[in-house]
């Protein structure tokens, strides 16, 4: 990074835990993390003479989706987006909204929300997803954030989600945080995995790993997959009063009929991989799709099983009542 490189300050932590400070110089390549102190780190994507900075908590960091591929996204993943126009029904924005969109991933949705006149801003805990999507979409505000630790000077009308909630384990956090940055009367609408979501193609994922001797791995939760019942409830728990709920099969085809398992498990699985060997790697997802073959490959296409939920909740206004 040249001296006199120019900073973007895209995001700043929770207010009262971290802070930045000025002048100070850092080396960049690619993503850099640099820790500040022992509860906050700086993290900067990009080189040359524009750097893009933020600083999270270290908490924050290590929740982080590490190394998304936008191009691998939006070139073999594109229906995570394309599934999300039904939610989208659900949102029903308004002119003048201030919307939240929650894990905007490749800005689609975000900028469809936008052409109906709301304000919308989209966060996103990938520093490369969000880097991406501010160069397509210059007219949206795009943040980089963390779906359970993250604080909005104000208030939203709504916030959205689409494929992205099942990613926060601490799911009590991003369920509490959502409603504290939403504006009473508030509506939360989202769609995510539910309990069963992409069972086939994961529990095949485990077995193998655990047969190569690679138990950590095997052992390894990425994601959160709810019943309606458990979600609901947490919902309530922080507040809200669930309007609507659905958990349903969504079987979803996947782009290429010969690399489609390995490129699902390279955008969506790649944490199972950490610390095995390439050779490994390549003979065990080689064994997975030989043996998810007979159930998810039909007439020449890659079907996973999807199991979704889609929720609306409100957050209740509350009132006061005269007792004089």
């Amino acid at each position: 990074m040249t001296n006199n490189a120019r900073f973007h300050w895209v995001k700043t932590s929770t207010p009262g835990k971290c802070r930045t400070t000025d002048g100070r110089k850092q080396v960049v390549n690619n993503r850099q993390v640099q820790k500040l102190s022992t509860q906050c780190v700086l993290i900067c994507l990009g080189g040359g003479r524009d750097v893009a900075c933020y600083v999270s908590t270290v908490t924050g960091y290590n929740n982080m989706a590490k190394d998304w591929n936008p191009e691998l996204y939006n070139d073999k993943h594109a229906f995570v987006y394309q599934y999300g126009q039904g939610i989208l029904s659900w949102l029903e924005p308004k002119a003048n909204e201030r919307i939240l969109d929650v894990g905007c991933g490749s800005g689609q949705l975000t900028s469809q929300i936008k052409e109906s006149a709301a304000w919308v801003v989209g966060m996103d805990n990938s520093p490369e997803m969000i880097a991406d999507v501010r160069s397509k979409y210059p007219s949206i505000d795009f943040e980089v954030g963390n779906a359970s630790d993250f604080e909005f000077n104000q208030r939203f009308d709504a916030i959205f989600s689409n494929a992205a909630l099942h990613w926060v384990t601490d799911y009590e956090g991003a369920v509490k945080c959502m409603y504290r940055n939403l504006k009473p009367g508030g509506r939360l609408v989202a769609e995510f995995g539910g309990k069963g979501n992409v069972q086939n193609i994961v529990g095949t994922l485990r077995k193998v790993l655990a047969q190569h001797g690679y138990h950590e791995q095997a052992e390894k939760q990425l994601w959160y997959f709810p019943t309606i019942g458990e979600y609901a409830t947490e919902l309530e728990k922080a507040g809200f009063r669930v309007t609507r709920a659905e958990h349903f099969d969504r079987p979803t085809e996947l782009a290429d009929a010969e690399t489609g398992i390995a490129d699902w498990m390279a955008m969506f699985g790649k944490q199972f991989f950490d610390g095995v060997s390439d050779e490994d790697a390549r003979a065990i997802k080689a064994e997975v799709q030989e043996r998810i073959e007979p159930i998810c490959f039909v007439d020449g296409k890659w079907n996973i099983d999807y199991k979704r939920i889609r929720v609306k909740a409100i957050k209740e206004k509350v009132e006061t009542i005269d007792t004089k």
